[in-house]
């Protein structure tokens, strides 16, 4: 069979063709109906290989440990069905496999070499570039795309699509206003794609362009409001750009209503809601008993180490709750993760184990501690994943804590240095 974009596939049906293209389409959405698309597909044929892919890629983007072993199983089934069918089919079981077995670097470049053969493959699209953000590869993330974009056309099934994760590439990158002509230009395509709206709140984030990004994601609010993890991630933004233009009092009178996805326990819901509460303590303001909320949803991602990015971000809530020996045991948990022999441990032992030592530091009130710390793995910072803007959240940390310490010289280079490497200052509208 063919798909939607003329690439052989192995299927029981054209029916069952449709199918996997309504998932890969909801997908693309952030739709709550992902799992029920790809149930569709699996009912219309049990058998086919990239549908066992997508099941599998599925538990591991959730981030949730316990749906590891639904991964392994969907790896091993998605193996021997692509045993008989197409190399690309083969290479995506084989990348999948990879991934669950720890070796996230030998699946992208799976991935990548998909993308290669097969450009229009959106699932291999979308899977690299999580994991190229995720492994703070923004240069090899906009090689990719780059590579990818004469071959892209708005004859192309999910061309809007392919521009806002174009755009996203290119904003991670510093290339702000052509992320923002290729976000804008995705979302007159697609309105309903919160991920080009997301490219282009970055851009303005990124610039220090305040009032028009509380003006763009508010204008887009309809189209983001039922999109799944990206309804709280673009909440977060409106967070961020209200900072700077209703103050952050307002933002914090509107946490619980407007920004935290209720008692969510979703990885990024947790770490969205981290990371602002930590960016209105800075302020000034009094969040612990917010923080000590947000930590007591902390307790089943505690010990998964599924992403380092986010591991760092649990020792930071629950030091900033002032659970101080629980921040000590997830500490404890990822020096042994880090130690482990695997590829995927580097992050954990380089980053992770470090940073969370640091933010700990912090609110113990060892500054000293704290930024240097901090200023000591600047130069791998972007190894954590995450996008600039997630990740200034500890250089922010770091440039309180220097002030704290009373390093007035140090606290004006490293301002001056976050400044040069294009971290945006925030500043008033």
């Amino acid at each position: 069979m063919l798909d939607h974009s003329g690439q052989p596939m192995t299927a029981a049906s054209a029916a069952a063709v449709d199918a996997y293209e309504g998932f890969l389409d909801a997908y693309g959405r952030f739709s709550p109906t992902v799992p029920d698309a790809l149930k569709a597909t699996l009912e219309a044929d049990p058998e086919m290989p990239l549908a066992w892919c997508a099941r599998g890629a599925l538990m591991m983007l959730s981030g949730k440990g316990e749906l590891r072993p639904v991964a392994e199983a969907s790896a091993a089934k998605a193996q021997a069905l692509a045993a008989q069918g197409t190399p690309r089919e083969q290479a995506h079981a084989e990348a999948l496999a990879a991934w669950v077995g720890h070796d996230e670097a030998k699946a992208r470049g799976l991935w990548d070499a998909i993308l290669e053969d097969h450009p229009q493959d959106f699932f291999a699209l979308k899977l690299s570039q999580f994991s190229h953000f995720y492994a703070g590869g923004g240069a090899p993330m906009r090689a990719v795309m780059d590579a990818l974009a004469p071959k892209w056309s708005e004859a192309t099934p999910r061309y809007g699509k392919f521009l806002g994760i174009h755009a996203f590439a290119l904003e991670e990158n510093g290339a702000y206003d052509e992320a923002q002509a290729l976000g804008r230009r995705a979302v007159s395509l697609d309105p309903e794609d919160p991920w080009a709206i997301h490219a282009v709140a970055h851009c303005l984030e990124m610039e220090g362009r305040t009032a028009e990004g509380l003006a763009w994601v508010d204008g887009h609010g309809t189209h983001w409001a039922n999109a799944g993890t990206m309804t709280g991630h673009l909440a977060w933004h409106r967070a961020l750009f209200a900072l700077e233009t209703e103050g952050p009092e307002a933002v914090l009178e509107d946490f619980t209503t407007r920004y935290q996805v209720g008692d969510s326990e979703e990885y990024l819901d947790l770490c969205n809601d981290i990371a602002l509460l930590q960016r209105l303590a800075l302020r000034g303001l009094a969040v612990k008993p917010a923080f000590a909320a947000v930590a007591d949803r902390l307790g089943p991602r505690l010990g998964e180490h599924m992403l380092a990015f986010c591991d760092a971000h649990w020792v930071l809530g629950l030091a900033a709750a002032a659970r101080f020996d629980e921040a000590e045991a997830v500490l404890t948990g990822l020096r042994e993760r880090g130690a482990q022999g695997d590829s995927d441990a580097a992050p954990y032992r380089e980053l992770a184990v470090p940073l969370g030592e640091a933010c700990l530091a912090f609110h113990r009130g060892a500054y000293g501690a704290c930024w240097r710390g901090i200023q000591a793995l600047l130069p791998i910072l972007h190894r954590l994943g995450g996008s600039h803007a997630q990740r200034d959240l500890f250089v922010q940390i770091m440039l309180a804590a220097a002030a704290e310490d009373g390093a007035q010289s140090t606290f004006s280079t490293l301002l001056a240095e976050r400044q040069r490497t294009g971290h945006f200052v925030p500043q008033a509208a």
